[in-house]
């Protein structure tokens, strides 16, 4: 008998609790997660599947979290930018979401002083 090898691809999932993804993202508050959490069905956090619950536990799973964030531009209230706690390194793909945003600024700030 030949025997298949089955390849299998695991995409990482790393899921924290509000404390723990907190700490990790010095940018965000507790309060804050747990207010976005609160209203995920209106800004769009409860479509991109971030948010995991295990009976009363509330999980983050942190790379969709930060998808979601790419996706609304900081246009969320409180949402302008997410810096590593060591602030020199910006998370994957926030730094291209935030020189869009930039642009877009600059560009509107330009208009503003040329009437």
């Amino acid at each position: 008998m030949n025997q298949q090898q089955v390849e299998v691809v695991q995409t990482a999932c790393i899921f924290f609790t509000v404390q723990q993804f907190t700490k990790k993202h010095s940018a965000f508050t507790i309060g804050g997660i747990r207010s976005l959490i609160f209203h995920e069905q209106s800004n769009g956090l409860a479509e991109s599947g971030a948010i995991v619950r295990i009976g009363r536990k509330v999980l983050i799973d942190e790379g969709k979290f930060f998808g979601w964030v790419e996706s609304i531009g900081g246009r969320a209230r409180g949402i302008y930018t997410v810096a590593s706690p060591d602030g020199n390194s910006l998370e994957p793909g926030v730094q291209e979401a935030l020189q869009k945003k930039d642009k877009k600024n600059s560009i509107a700030q330009n208009k503003a002083e040329s009437k």
